[in-house]
This record gives structure tokens, C-alpha cells and sequence, in this order.
């Protein structure tokens, strides 16, 4: 391995992500496009290059270096980030999120608005019309950075992308003592730590998946610990970031079951406790928090492979009553896929980490919506399997902010199609190879 060319690529790769986080707009599709090809075109250089074992040094070297150079760039791919800010200043205020949707608390309180910048950052939330879907670990991490930056958003999005870079350092610490215990190189952890969706997605537009990875990252190191109720707890936390991974929940426990079946009891225990946080801040307005969540499944579609074209199909033939239930019958499909695949890791014939990939694969693809950044927690579980296809779509996902362009919205189909069709194919290709 020559340290020059690595020194190259790392620069090379920084260049590439300075540009993309401090100078495109969401807007900006061909821009976006090419800094994320030349990223992704660095980050394969890189991988192919990293053929020996790197020390800690380098490891963490390459880690900070990548998230670093974003500290300072305000989020320009997604407008999250302005209803991030509103929980937190807002619940410091004294009102709970889950009570008062944006557009209510205007009304009731117009003396806000006064204020140059809150009346800014109220033009620019994208949907002033719901509470909030952010969950109670979330809106703590909002208090904490609104507290110190008050009505500053560019020093609110600095604080939490600080707090991001902690989270991520002790993500990436447990992944390797993860690796570790599997004997596996720690090349393996470059797939996340370089991976260009994790730079602009996680830390540049600061989505909270990140806590989700967390969980979950934490959750496998006491798994294979067996420190069961450990894994429990953290697991709950990362049900706690996003709802999703709760469909990880029946692996686990089957898991520990099969491997000591008295200690499942553990790992449900430290779940149900961890999940109790869950109902406790919104509180009597939970049924607030639920409804927002609700109405965000049924009425977002984003990059779907089959919900969009269903959809089309049954309201060009007018089966209007069959839309009215495409939600719960793609629901139907994935739950038969997910018995079929327990069923295959019960049988051995899948091992751990490709039944989790496999199921949250599946789930993805029965979903309205699919934000590039849905896909971390496969990047994560890539470096234990599928890490061609998870490699591929994390580029070719970039084709779906097609839809904010006026001139490739019309292709935005195609693009979607030609996206999922690379990325089964070469899953497809992965499978038969192991077998």
C-alpha cells in the first residue's frame, strides 16, 4: 500500500465533499450529480487502494478528516433541519411539539414572529401543518443545541453536526471491536466511514438515522457479547430513533433463543424498558405524535419501486378501492417475504447479518418512501454482507433528487426504475455467488 496515493484519495475526497456541502442546493441535480459520481469514483479508488490492515491512527485519521470539513456548511440538500430547530427553541419556550402543530402556535402566540429570524425559519418548514414526528431522544438533542445557539440556525446546525461527529466516533469505535470479534479486517469499517452517503446525508443534512446506527451498532457488539439485556437496551434505543428497526426485533430474539433460549428473556426485558421511553414525552399527546406519523406515510411517496407504479396502475384502470388499501397490501407482501426469510435463518440456510440486511432491503422496497439517507443502517450492516449491492445503492440513489429539478423530473421514473433495477441485479448476482 503506497501512502501517497492515499494521501491523494483522501484529499481528493475532501475536495469533492467541501464542495457538495458548502456550495449545492437541492435544486442543483447535474452539480449534485457530478460531486457525488467523483466522490463515489475517490471512495472506490480508496477502497481498492486500502489492501492491508490500517492502524487506528490512519482509521481514525480518515474519520475525523471527513467530518471535519463540514462542521461549518449549513444543510443545503434538505429543510429538516429548520424543524429540527423549531422543536428545540420551541420546547424551550415552554411548548410541547406534540400539542401545537407550527401554524397553531403563530396564531395563538404572533409575537413570535416579530423576530426576524423565527419568521424566517417558519417560511422555510415544509410542512407547518403536522406535529412533529421526531421522537423524544430526537427533540432532547434539539433542546440541547437550541439552548446554546438560540435563534441562530447556522450555530444550531454547527452544535448538532459536533454532536453527530460524537455519536459517529463511538458508532465507529464499536463497529471495529464489532469486526474484531468476527476476526475481520478493519478495512471493512472504510465502507461506512468513507462512504459518501454517510458524509452528505448523516452529517451533512443531519438526519437522525444516525441514531438508529447507534442502537443497533451497540445492540450487535453486547449481542455477540452475550450480554443479552445490554443488547436489549440498545436496541431499544435505536427502535426509539426510528420506528423501523423494530422490525429487526423477531431476528434478534430468535437469535438468542436459538442460541440460549432462557436468556431471551433478557434481551425483551432491557427492550420493553428502553421502549417505555418512548410513550413518556408525548405524553397525553401521543395520539398527536402517531397522527403525524400516519399522515407522513400516506401522503409522502418518494423514489418507491412498487408503491408509485401500483398506485398508477390502479387509478389509470379505476380501482380506486384497491389504492385506498396499497399501504397495507404491500404491508401483506413484506410480511410474507419477512416469514419466509426468518424461516431461511432458522433453517441456517442465512446467516444473522444477511437476514437483517435482507428484511430491511425488503421493507425498503414495499415503502411509499425512500430518502437516500434510509439506507444507512445497510451501509452499516455492509460490512458483514451484500457489499456490492449496498455500494451501488448508495450511489445510484442520488438519481432520486432528480425530482426537485424542473428539467429531470419528467425522466424522474425512468431514473427511479433504472436505479432499483442496477442494484437487484447485482443483489441477485451476490446471492448466487455465496451459494
Amino acid at each position: 500500500m503506497k501512502i501517497w496515493r492515499i494521501v491523494i484519495g483522501i484529499l481528493l475526497l475532501l475536495c469533492f465533499e467541501i464542495h457538495l456541502l458548502y456550495f449545492v442546493k437541492q435544486s442543483d441535480f447535474f452539480v449534485l450529480l457530478f460531486d457525488y459520481t467523483g466522490l463515489f469514483s475517490v471512495y472506490y479508488f480508496l477502497l481498492y487502494s486500502c489492501k492491508e490492515k490500517l492502524s487506528n491512527k490512519f482509521l481514525f485519521s480518515f474519520f475525523f478528516a471527513t467530518r471535519v470539513v463540514g462542521l461549518c456548511a449549513f444543510p443545503l440538500l434538505s429543510d429538516d433541519i429548520y424543524r429540527f430547530w423549531w422543536d428545540g427553541y420551541f420546547n424551550l419556550q415552554g411548548f410541547n411539539p406534540f400539542q401545537y402543530k407550527p401554524n397553531e402556535l403563530i396564531v395563538l402566540h404572533p409575537e413570535y414572529l416579530q423576530d426576524a429570524s423565527i419568521k424566517s425559519i417558519y417560511r422555510h418548514l415544509n410542512s407547518p401543518e403536522y406535529y412533529s414526528v421526531y421522537p423524544a431522544i430526537c427533540q432532547f438533542i434539539f433542546v440541547m443545541a437550541a439552548k446554546i445557539s438560540s435563534t441562530n440556525i447556522a450555530l444550531f446546525a454547527i452544535v448538532l453536526k459536533v454532536i453527530f461527529t460524537a455519536i459517529d466516533f463511538i458508532i465507529v469505535f464499536y463497529l471495529k471491536k464489532l469486526l474484531d470479534t468476527f476476526n475481520k479486517s478493519n478495512l471493512s469499517s472504510l465502507l461506512y466511514i468513507l462512504n459518501p452517503l454517510i458524509l452528505i446525508e448523516i452529517h451533512g443534512n443531519l438526519h437522525f438515522e444516525i441514531l438508529i446506527l447507534l442502537g443497533l451498532c451497540l445492540s450487535l457488539y453486547y449481542l455477540f457479547q452475550n450480554s443479552f439485556f445490554k443488547s436489549g437496551l440498545w436496541f431499544g434505543v435505536s427502535i426509539i430513533g426510528k420506528l423501523t428497526s423494530g422490525i429487526f426485533a423477531p431476528i434478534f430474539i430468535t437469535f438468542i433463543y436459538l442460541k440460549q433460549a432462557r436468556k431471551a428473556t433478557q434481551f425483551v426485558a432491557a427492550l420493553t424498558l428502553s421502549g417505555i421511553f418512548f410513550f413518556l414525552y408525548p405524553g397525553k399527546y401521543y395520539s398527536n405524535f402517531l397522527q403525524s406519523i400516519r399522515l407522513y406515510f400516506k401522503q409522502f411517496e418518494f423514489n418507491s419501486l412498487l408503491f408509485r407504479p401500483l398506485y398508477q396502475f390502479n387509478f389509470n384502470a379505476n380501482f380506486h378501492e384497491l389504492n385506498a388499501h396499497l399501504g397495507q397490501l404491500l404491508s401483506s407482501l413484506f410480511m410474507a417475504v419477512f416469514g419466509f426469510l426468518l424461516i431461511s435463518f432458522i433453517r441456517k440456510k442465512l446467516d444473522f447479518f444477511q437476514v437483517i440486511w435482507l428484511s430491511l432491503f425488503m421493507y425498503l422496497i414495499c415503502s411509499a418512501t425512500i430518502h437516500p439517507w434510509y439506507i444507512s443502517t445497510l451501509i452499516l450492516l455492509s460490512t458483514f454482507c451484500f457489499p456490492i449491492s449496498t455500494l451501488a445503492w448508495s450511489f445510484l440513489i442520488v438519481v432520486s433528487y432528480a425530482k426537485y429539478n424542473t428539467v429531470t423530473f419528467p425522466s424522474l421514473r425512468n431514473f427511479i426504475f433504472f436505479e432499483y433495477m442496477i442494484v437487484i441485479s447485482i443483489l441477485c448476482y451476490e446471492i448466487l455467488k455465496r451459494e
